[in-house]
């Protein structure tokens, strides 16, 4: 059985880069521990040196490493100052040129508001979603020309991410920061785009594969247009991959969209802003393409917040103060989220397809009379005040009374003001981030047990990257709940009828996970 040496500032030290020199002392004492060599009084002695020195000097260790690292996460639990951070960042620096990269439209304007100088945004609205994206590429391609900063731009933009755009910022010397992890892994879906039109493609030798599973457009005709032109594009971006089969292949009617790696190597410094990053799909992206990074978190108060190493231990009081706001229910309405025979994983995906495919879908039935009844006999709020969540193709099925919000409209058939509506509406998409809209919201329930994409995990393992299920479930849990008034220190009601999300929450609130 393997014996480590335990404490807090061990953790600390072992979280830094293994060349580091006070983890060097420490994975040194450990193996030698492990060998049978010394003792564990031993194996601590041969570590006090190091220890004394990483607590008084820890700050200026972390700077060192952060200046050393292209790439840093700054991995801190939400409300901590993270964005604030950031902005002080770039006020701090005048002299380097930023582009910022967020989640939403209302954070650009909250970043613009907060920034000590002029910013620049792609904005630019159509009808169309297609040519929108177009023309704020353009836009932020004429910024970039420009040596525009601070440039701020949303995720969504990113994701569009051409040639053109990678060529200009290869002349630049930007700093690049992004508020929460981007979603560099998806599922490539195109509307009457079919396994057969692979097939042409590759039988026609326009498209090979690599042996790592990349698509390289091999026609290199500069008059080539046809309805294949973007996945052309997104070939020779090295963008689009197959995932691997079980059995050695690949599948025949998957691909995966894989954000250019390319991009992450344009920046002469990289700050990455998220929470528990270490189930983000993100690091598993990072892991796959041994792309170097510095994991650290938010240290002190604002306004003299800096870098430390990252530790579980560093937050552990603020998440058991933040669980305490949490006012969970624990009664009889919680066993329909219970394991049985028949049911192995309940409120799963897999399991509303097959409640929903049932003859009767008595378990969407009882799951909204159980919301229901939450709401109404233990929540007591006000319609307005609710917020609830389950996924999106499924929500028709288990909304109800006290928690449906509106549709936009009153009762004469006139629209809402959009923000009048944001006040009333109570289904907030399970994978919600970066958005303020929700921070009145009081009671809520979380109908999910969450779990990642199977074609995500096969597509991160065949490539040596691991995804760590419970912290993604944790993960994503935390964002939506922090979307409600628990992110202004006010307490909530929540309705988690999910046994291993209800059991994650509290691992997390100890430390465990």
């Amino acid at each position: 059985m393997k014996r480590t040496i335990q404490g807090n500032i061990i953790d600390e030290i072992k979280s830094l880069p293994k060349t580091e020199m006070h983890r060097f002392i420490v994975d040194r004492a450990e193996t030698k521990l492990n060998n049978g060599e010394i003792t564990e009084e031993n194996a601590l002695d041969m570590c006090t040196t190091a220890i004394l020195d990483y607590y008084q000097n820890k700050k200026q260790i972390a700077e060192d490493l952060n200046n050393n690292h292209k790439i840093t996460i700054i991995d801190s639990i939400m409300g901590s100052g993270k964005s604030t951070f950031l902005i002080q960042l770039v006020n701090k620096n005048p002299q380097k040129k930023y582009i910022i990269v967020v989640p939403s439209i209302d954070e650009i304007s909250r970043y613009r508001k907060d920034i000590n100088r002029k910013s620049y945004a792609p904005f630019v609205y159509t009808d169309n979603i297609t040519k929108e994206f177009a023309n704020k590429t353009k836009c932020l391609q004429e910024l970039i020309a420009e040596g525009k900063s601070p440039i701020i731009a949303t995720h969504q933009l990113i994701y569009h991410l051409n040639q053109t755009t990678i060529d200009l910022l290869k002349k630049t010397d930007y700093e690049l920061i992004i508020d929460e992890c981007l979603q560099c892994v998806d599922i490539y879906r195109r509307k009457g785009f079919y396994r057969d039109d692979l097939r042409t493609l590759i039988n026609s030798k326009d498209i090979i594969v690599d042996n790592d599973g990349f698509l390289i457009w091999q026609n290199k005709s500069e008059k080539y247009k046809s309805r294949y032109n973007d996945i052309k594009q997104l070939s020779e971006l090295h963008s689009l991959m197959y995932l691997p089969n079980k059995k050695g292949g690949y599948s025949d009617n998957v691909l995966i969209w894989h954000f250019p790696i390319v991009f992450f190597s344009l920046f002469s410094k990289t700050y990455i802003a998220t929470y528990l990053w270490g189930g983000s799909m993100q690091k598993c992206y990072f892991d796959m393409n041994k792309i170097d990074y510095l994991h650290m978190t938010i240290s002190g108060k604002v306004p003299n917040q800096y870098l430390g190493v990252y530790s579980i231990h560093k937050e552990l009081s603020k998440r058991q103060e933040c669980f305490h706001m949490i006012n969970l229910y624990t009664g009889k309405l919680n066993d329909i989220g219970t394991p049985d025979k028949i049911n192995k994983r309940p409120l799963t995906d897999n399991w509303y397809k097959k409640s929903k495919k049932s003859d009767n879908q008595l378990n969407l039935k009882l799951l909204k009379s159980n919301t229901e009844s939450y709401y109404k006999n233990f929540a007591k709020t006000k319609s307005e005040d609710n917020m609830w969540t389950t996924f999106k193709e499924y929500r028709v099925n288990v909304q109800g009374k006290g928690y449906t919000g509106k549709k936009g409209t009153d009762k004469s058939g006139n629209k809402i003001a959009d923000s009048e509506n944001k006040q009333k509406q109570c289904f907030v998409s399970c994978n919600a981030k970066g958005t303020n809209d929700f921070r009145h919201k009081k009671s809520l329930a979380y109908l999910i047990n969450k779990y990642i994409n199977p074609s995500y995990k096969q597509f991160f393992e065949s490539h040596g990257a691991t995804i760590n299920e419970d912290l993604y479930a944790l993960s994503e849990l935390l964002q939506w709940i922090w979307r409600s008034q628990i992110r202004d220190g006010k307490p909530i009601n929540l309705y988690l009828p999910s046994t291993r999300m209800r059991e994650l929450l509290g691992k997390w609130a100890l430390g465990k996970i």
